[in-house]
């Protein structure tokens, strides 16, 4: 048990430096360029002003965004824009609050055999935690329709769509 406990701890140690690592490494890079130095900034005043009217509101809302805001700052998704810190604050929201509140009803509708409605609160729960997990992490998330192809197009691919256009007479 000893042999474990030792293998897992060195284990952890390599990944926080890992993570130290390239936190500070993204930073770096980041903070040449003073636009970034504004982020930060503003990020860390939201940071400090919403996790202290967040505690003194709700201490579960509080406590998860003072982390998930910490992971931003810390993961550098700050630079990504100056509405991050805000879209932290959504998906925390949306987490901590909205996909609790799913769990009293799924089970009501397996009491009263309501498997369809079960089925589909359990969807809408997994719905937003997947949104709520990519607001977390400062993106807005997109639809299937929205994506689009951002892929340059090579000589290859050019070549292949000509020959498939012409018309063979």
């Amino acid at each position: 048990m000893k042999a474990i406990t030792y293998w897992v701890w060195q284990n952890i140690k390599i990944i926080a430096k890992r993570s130290w690592e390239n936190s500070k490494l993204i930073h770096r890079k980041a903070l040449k360029k003073p636009d970034n130095r504004f982020l930060l900034g503003t990020a860390i005043v939201l940071y400090a002003i919403i996790s202290y009217a967040l505690l003194a509101d709700d201490i579960k809302l509080g406590l998860s965004f003072l982390f998930y805001g910490g992971i931003a700052i810390y993961a550098g998704y700050i630079y990504k824009g100056t509405h991050t810190m805000l879209l932290v604050l959504i998906g925390v929201a949306l987490a901590s609050t909205l996909i609790p509140s799913f769990l009293p009803a799924v089970k009501d509708s397996f009491i009263q055999r309501d498997y369809v409605g079960m089925i589909i609160l359990i969807l809408f729960g997994i719905f937003f935690w997947y949104y709520s997990s990519r607001l977390k992490k400062g993106q807005i998330p997109v639809s299937a329709n929205n994506v689009t192809n951002n892929k340059p197009k090579t000589r290859k691919s050019k070549q292949t769509r000509r020959k498939t256009n012409s018309n063979p007479k």
